[in-house]
């Protein structure tokens, strides 16, 4: 994938991702006020060279590929030594890795070519923090939020920096910094109970009464437990002694831990304890690149050619697999009873008694062991199998190995996704259930998997979709059911999901992929309606909305998207650096330029 980056970078083109930090690539920001400071030409080669470095570092650092990351940051200090982005990025690489010295030492070579940066003293702060020194990370919070009043993080982290270090005025400076967090988002969950905490900690019995009607104000769809909790909270307040209450804060949040709308409400305010600190996506003193596309090439021809060994008539499925990611890909071709890898390789297709043909997700590569060879996933009217890839590209069939109990590995399905559901780092296996809900196949790490239904209000799922469509940096799910009905859930971390409301105006869906299709640096969902319609679907006002319109349209396609066999890509055709789109259905395709 990186590789891919890179060669990209390279012409200032670019690519499709579906990893929450490469969208940010995309995102076209002013530059700073150059200070004087000897920068390069944007035309010139020297500026190429560092958005190529830096990019592919920042890829890195996002994917925790650290050596990668330290050698491409490094390669463009050396570059262009006079941009901050790379030696900010470098000091947040080192803080992960617990090299305060080293951290120390590139921060502060961030701070010195931009000494008025809110984000390079924000991450001064944290490192500041990590190596308990706690007044100078005070000390660095304090000018991080001087330079930006609205960074709300740093705002939050100086309020926890203030009260652990304590004194007789931290208090009121620390409900203070809360209140200012308040005056932003007056409904911030986590917040209020921060500040009902401090009021029960210091006695304030207005204060808490006060504090503790706000959070009510939300209690109307919590669980049953959390509304307890909230209840017995509000009695402790009535009580003689406030302070009492304290201890009925702490277990109302304990509960709320489970509630989304808490989880999203600490996670505009802090980052998840598995990530530390904001990495710089974007130039401080240079200017950001331009991807523009150039001009869609028409004269595109393609010339059909016949796959090797592949008997007319035989086949009903196909495909393409690479055996690393790197290699150069080979077709599969498949039948309800089997499956063809490249020329030689033959394995068995779960079609059922009946034989059923694979749908068009019913077969799909994985690499579910980390061995660096991807393996397969077919999933179909007889079940799912999982075959792992040996050497030399042979295949075992490991499905018994899994420990899944043969009434879930025997049941009909109708296709199958590679996704990391708990974001632990192993990739899972997502099955669309024929009837019911769809089925997730927890990978335990250790080649055994686990059932899990974390998207009980979906059924019978046909198409999946896994991406950071909402940006608040994990991947959300899109699901589309039997029936064309398009579902959003989104992403509240340790196998959490949250079913999002998607506009009332969208037709039946066949097919969706993911795009930036309007190129503004977001991830956006393409869905293929059965009236060859091609939507776009983009998240709106952080997740709370969203935006549609029509990206083309498929006037011929009649009855070519029906019988379930339709599909859709999204991918720079012409090379020209824009999104193209491709649609196919059972007798026909169509290619869509990006003109823009």
């Amino acid at each position: 994938m990186i590789r891919r980056i890179q060669a990209f970078l390279r012409s200032l083109r670019p690519i499709k991702f579906v990893v929450s930090l490469c969208a940010a690539l995309l995102i076209a920001g002013s530059s700073a006020c150059l200070r004087g400071v000897d920068l390069p030409d944007k035309s010139s080669q020297q500026y190429r060279d560092y958005v190529s470095a830096f990019y592919v570092g920042l890829a890195a650092l996002d994917v925790g590929d650290d050596v990668r990351a330290e050698e491409r940051l490094k390669r463009a200090t050396e570059i262009i030594a006079n941009e901050p982005a790379a030696w900010g990025n470098l000091g947040l690489l080192a803080l992960r890795q617990r090299e305060f010295d080293a951290s120390a030492a590139n921060l502060e070579k961030a701070r010195t070519l931009a000494p008025d940066n809110a984000q390079v003293y924000a991450l001064r702060g944290l490192l500041e923090s990590s190596r308990g020194q706690y007044a100078e990370a005070i000390k660095n919070y304090r000018r991080a939020i001087e330079l930006d009043p609205k960074d709300l993080r740093s705002i939050y982290a100086l309020a926890q920096e203030v009260e652990r270090e304590g004194g007789e005025a931290s208090e009121t400076e620390v409900l203070g910094l809360y209140e200012k967090i308040l005056a932003a988002q007056p409904s911030n969950l986590a917040v209020l109970l921060e500040v009902t905490r401090l009021a029960a900690k210091r006695g304030d019995g207005e204060k808490l009464k006060a504090a503790i009607a706000r959070v009510t104000e939300q209690a109307s769809t919590w669980p049953p437990e959390a509304r307890q909790q909230l209840d017995a909270l509000r009695t402790a307040a009535e009580g003689v002694n406030p302070r009492q209450a304290g201890s009925r804060v702490a277990f109302l949040r304990n509960v709320l831990l489970r509630v989304a709308e808490y989880r999203q409400s600490l996670l505009a305010v802090k980052l998840p304890a598995d990530v530390l600190g904001d990495p710089f996506t974007r130039f401080v003193l240079l200017p950001s690149p331009d991807f523009t596309p150039a001009a869609p090439d028409e004269a595109l021809t393609f010339a059909p050619e016949p796959l090797p060994n592949a008997e007319p008539d035989k086949w009903s499925w196909v495909g393409y697999f690479s055996s690393n990611g790197e290699d150069k890909p080979i077709p599969i071709v498949a039948n309800g009873g089997e499956a063809r890898v490249g020329e030689r390789v033959t394995l068995s297709f779960p079609g059922g008694a009946s034989s059923t043909a694979p749908a068009p997700d019913g077969i799909t590569a994985l690499d579910y062991n980390y061995d660096f060879k991807n393996d397969l996933v077919m999933a179909g009217a007889g079940g799912v199998r999982i075959y792992k890839q040996e050497n030399a590209g042979a295949f075992t069939d490991v499905t018994s190995r899994t420990t899944l109990p043969p009434q879930l590995t025997n049941a009909r399905y109708a296709g199958a996704w590679p996704a990391d559901i708990e974001l632990d780092g192993d990739l899972d296996i997502v099955l669309g259930a024929e009837e019911g809900a769809p089925v997730v196949l927890r990978n335990n790490g250790d080649e055994t998997f686990k059932e899990a239904r974390p998207f009980e209000e979906a059924n019978n799922l046909r198409r999946f979709a896994w991406a950071d469509v909402d940006e608040d940096g994990d991947p959300d799910a899109i699901l589309v059911d039997a029936s064309g009905r398009l579902q959003v859930f989104a992403n509240e971390r340790t196998g959490q999901f949250r079913a999002r409301g998607v506009p009332q105006s969208l037709g039946q869906i066949v097919a969706l992929t993911i795009a930036d299709a309007n190129r503004d640096g977001r991830l956006d969902v393409l869905a293929l309606q059965t009236d060859g319609v091609i939507l776009r679907l983009s998240d709106k006002a952080e997740g709370t909305d969203w935006e549609s319109g029509e990206v083309a349209r498929w006037s011929e396609a009649g009855s070519n998207l029906s019988g379930g066999a339709a599909r859709i890509w999204a991918a720079d055709v012409d090379n020209n650096g824009g999104i193209d789109v491709v649609a196919s259905g059972a007798n026909g395709a169509r290619v869509w330029l990006s003109d823009v």
